[in-house]
């Protein structure tokens, strides 16, 4: 079965996004009725490719029902993660593990995705930028294994 991202609005008006059964963050209003929704993420993870898509519409989807041009209300939208994966490694020189959920065609692209980004994202890079995994999973896999 194909893990989905789901977007859920509560009784108190927050939207919980759930990546399979985990719940990964939420969408919330900072200054109430009149401020637009922003993304409150749970973890330090970082989401890509149809997660982001996912989140993105439908932040703007809430802060178009909020400002009354939304042609009809939603509470939930789905986009597929099969393509989605969990890496996690550290450039070399950094004492800290970085974890990321990248999207891509196979866990070699994602890896690759993985790489650049912490080449671009690190403190700590040494001359040659060397990336060490730790860790290479489908994001279903992750969420199965409770990884």
């Amino acid at each position: 079965m194909k893990q989905i991202v789901t977007l859920m609005t509560d009784n108190v008006g927050m939207i919980n996004v759930y990546i399979g059964d985990t719940k990964f963050g939420v969408f919330d209003q900072i200054d109430g009725n009149d401020a637009d929704y922003c993304w409150f993420p749970r973890s330090t993870e970082k989401l890509s490719g149809d997660a982001i898509m996912a989140i993105g519409e439908k932040l703007n989807e809430l802060n178009a029902e909020r400002k009354g041009e939304a042609q009809s209300e939603s509470t939930k939208v789905f986009a597929d993660v099969h393509n989605l994966f969990l890496v996690s490694g550290r450039v070399c020189g950094d004492d800290d593990d970085t974890v990321h959920i990248v999207s891509g065609n196979d866990i070699g692209d994602a890896v690759s995705t993985f790489e650049e980004q912490l080449r671009h994202d690190s403190r700590y890079p040494d001359e040659n930028g060397q990336v060490y995994i730790n860790t290479s999973h489908p994001l279903s896999y992750a969420i199965d294994q409770h990884i």
